[in-house]
């Protein structure tokens, strides 16, 4: 795994290829900026006086506390007034740190943990193992949880930190290298919150589709359509039509058309969608603007974008207002990311939005079995035929997906990809981002919640010259839906 690349693409650029979906064919175009006004006066909040750190924790060993794993192995070590791992806990470096940045110690303090790492362990293995082209594993993550938002596995497959790093720096790596709770690109997948707020509102879900749709200064086109768009308009759906149980077309959330779902966010506009997204999704449920949005787990605070960047204000000059359309729209299909707006969300989140459509209300991720099940504050319960059409939806992308029915449970998917880059010594390069998320269910009963997501879609894709002479690369996160069910097999047990 290449470090190098992963420090490079933390800065990364933003997705402004115009493609999108569960998979593309494109060729690696460098983003345009696109300065948006204004500018926030934030020195009301400046601390006059710096706070004192905080103190250490007692080296008495009275003091000494013990996190554990589901089966009883010890994970992370209070010793002497030091947090160690332990060889468990250093397979999950992210996970374990980040429970132990605020863990509690005190005498007779413990923290038994919903984490499988038996099962972990082996998902973690598929991740390092699956090679392809350069011989590097994924990179990225996997989640595992119940349906009432407990933890399972959380697995963070990341590059090699070179030995020599020195200790500070190498925390400051790790914590650099978690795909799970910080901000990614989940492409397509974003398209289960658009089709919860069209379903919730009663939104149009006819639309003609041309395969590129023009927004503000930029044109966007379907994932499978080459340069020119398709030239001709196909008839879409929302849902797709069935005979016998057997598909006879698939709908616009299935084929995972972005001028669809580009122009039903448009259409619906701000003050429709956002109230949906946080009434029964939690996007920005959990906080207030003056201190910020999370998902609250019972670990850490994931922190979450400010949806109202994406509002239209009455002083916005026409630039600023086209700005916005374009990032809505570019939100629509998970990419939106530049000119001063980054709606990007955690794939924590995503799996938590998964869970909500499998159990019908949004819950707070927990992973202390001392912590009790908790819904996502803010919000509601999925009204029942919003569910059920999530649930139609997710059934038919899995059959889209070639991720039909296992032998004692059903696949419900979405899967999404986003174009990125990121620069390694001047050249620009390209980073794929892709991502499937759903879950099992047996007779209607939601089983197991499963994300999966890899960070490094580009080191698996096939690369080929085209007659222009430039060098182009395909991927599709379907492509990665057998690895999906490998996971899918082991949580199952």
């Amino acid at each position: 795994m290449n470090f190098k690349r992963m420090t490079a693409s933390l800065t990364v650029l933003a997705a402004l290829a115009g493609t999108g979906g569960c998979g593309r064919t494109v060729a690696a175009q460098r983003p345009e900026p696109h300065p948006i006004e204004g500018s926030v006066d934030i020195s009301f909040f400046t601390e006059e006086k710096v706070p004192e750190p905080e103190p250490e924790l007692p080296a008495d060993p009275l003091y000494d506390t013990v996190i554990g794993a589901k089966n009883g192995s010890a994970l992370a070590e209070l010793k002497s007034g030091k947090w160690e791992r332990t060889e468990l806990g250093n397979k999950f470096p992210q996970l374990v740190d980040g429970i132990t940045d605020d863990a509690v110690a005190g005498p007779g303090i413990s923290y038994e943990l919903t984490l499988d790492t038996d099962k972990s362990v082996r998902i973690l293995d598929l991740l390092r193992n699956y090679t392809r082209n350069d011989g590097s594993g994924i990179e990225g993550c996997a989640i595992v949880t119940l349906p009432d938002g407990t933890v399972e596995s959380i697995v963070n497959s990341a590059p090699d930190i070179p030995a020599d790093t020195p200790e500070e720096d190498m925390k400051k790596a790790i914590r650099s290298l978690d795909y799970f709770s910080t901000p990614q690109l989940v492409g397509s997948t974003a398209k289960i919150l658009v089709s919860g707020a069209m379903l919730c509102t009663g939104a149009e879900q006819y639309y003609s589709d041309t395969g590129s749709i023009h927004v503000y200064d930029r044109t966007f086109q379907n994932w499978d359509s080459d340069q020119s768009g398709y030239g001709y308009g196909i008839d879409r759906n929302l849902f797709g039509t069935s005979d016998g149980g057997v598909y006879t077309s698939f709908g616009a959330f299935a084929f995972s058309s972005n001028t669809y779902f580009m122009n039903a966010l448009r259409t619906m506009g701000y003050d429709t969608f956002a109230p949906v997204y946080n009434k029964y999704f939690g996007f920005n449920s959990d906080g207030n603007q003056l201190k910020g949005y999370t998902l609250t787990t019972d670990w850490d605070k994931i922190v979450q974008p400010d949806l109202s960047m994406l509002r239209p204000r009455e002083d916005d000059s026409e630039e600023t207002l086209g700005v916005r359309d374009r990032q809505t729209a570019m939100f629509a299909i998970g990419m939106c990311n530049s000119d001063g707006i980054d709606e990007r969300v955690s794939l924590m989140y995503m799996n938590a939005v998964t869970g909500a459509v499998a159990s019908g209300q949004m819950h707070s991720p927990r992973i202390n079995s001392a912590t009790d099940v908790q819904t996502v504050p803010g919000t509601e319960p999925l009204p029942e035929e919003v569910k059920s059409g999530m649930w139609s939806l997710m059934y038919e992308d899995a059959v889209y997906s070639n991720c039909g029915p296992a032998e004692n449970y059903d696949f419900y998917i979405k899967t999404g990809s986003a174009s990125t880059w990121f620069e390694d010594d001047g050249e620009l390069k390209p980073l794929e981002c892709l991502t499937i998320t759903g879950f099992i269910a047996r007779d209607s009963e939601p089983l197991k919640v499963i994300t999966l997501f890899i960070h490094n879609g580009a080191d698996f894709a096939e690369y080929y010259t085209d007659d222009n002479g430039e060098t182009q690369y395909s991927i599709y996160a379907s492509s990665f839906v057998p690895l999906y069910r490998e996971i899918a097999g082991i949580a199952a047990e």
